[in-house]
């Protein structure tokens, strides 16, 4: 599974039906200790995030290396060649982030104004590889190593507002506003879009409950695109057509920054 890059300037998203990716089967061997490298950390919600490796797609052969230099073997297969720009150099990395069984992570890539590639969960034979995310870009050709810094969003979802089939809604923090535009029917479901001036940054998703109160679709969560005063959720439901739906939950979780500084962009001298 794949993502544009774009998805590291937040704006303008347009919430899809998330997909779940397995969180088993192919394993990744750590490079070095966790516990002794600062290319691996503990966030205050319990995930670790840890930086595995770089490459130069582009290369021949393309080679990985670790954060440290040392050569590595390759953690994921389903990035491209990529192909440089005028003045810049292509680079792919990738992460290893795991948390508790039951949160659903959400990593967002950042290499400041530098954009272009893709990022997604990695894959290795064709197989998901468990809790591992790759990211592709274009960063200055002349540029020996870069700062890497990255949004994780692990926690639990909690419900901040919620509209009824009737229009009714509810929000749980006095003093916020939520608007519900109301549900229309798409092609393979419902599209509904959601308006909110909660202060914090945090990562949202809108929730589908059908008249029985089973959850029946959940957009793609992101942090919304922001108006003059309102953040924006654009969200399509896959899935379930809105006479099936008796009730929209706004959801939120909180998000946490890593930052790994001076990652060398250069392969290590053989």
């Amino acid at each position: 599974m794949s993502r544009l890059v774009p998805r590291f300037a937040f704006l303008g998203i347009s919430l899809l039906t998330a997909f779940a990716v397995p969180s088993t089967r192919a394993e990744t061997p750590r490079p070095y200790d966790p516990a002794d490298s600062k290319w691996f950390r503990k966030l205050p919600s319990g995930v670790t995030v840890e930086l595995l490796g770089i490459t130069d797609p582009e290369a021949k052969p393309a080679v990985w290396w670790t954060p440290e230099g040392k050569p590595l073997v390759a953690p994921v297969t389903n990035i491209g060649t990529g192909r440089t720009k005028g003045g810049q150099q292509v680079r792919n990395f990738a992460l290893r982030v795991e948390g508790a069984s039951d949160y659903d992570l959400d990593v967002r890539w950042m290499f400041g104004e530098y954009l272009g590639g893709e990022s997604g969960t990695g894959l290795k034979d064709g197989e998901p590889v468990r809790g591992v995310d790759f990211a592709a870009v274009n960063l200055p050709a002349d540029a020996a190593s870069w700062t890497i810094r990255l949004e994780v969003a692990a926690g639990r979802w909690v419900t901040d507002a919620t509209r009824t089939a009737d229009g009714q809604v509810k929000s749980r923090v006095e003093g916020r506003s939520v608007i519900f535009t109301p549900p229309h029917a798409i092609e393979r479901g419902t599209a509904i879009v959601v308006a909110e001036d909660y202060p914090d940054r945090r990562n949202v998703r809108i929730v589908a409950f059908d008249k029985d109160g089973k959850q029946r679709s959940v957009s793609v969560s992101g942090p919304g695109w922001y108006s003059k005063a309102f953040r924006v959720h654009d969200a399509s439901l896959i899935g379930v057509m809105p006479d099936e739906v008796d009730r929209y939950e706004l959801q939120s979780r909180s998000i946490e920054t890593v930052e790994f500084r001076d990652v060398p962009l250069k392969a290590p001298k053989s």
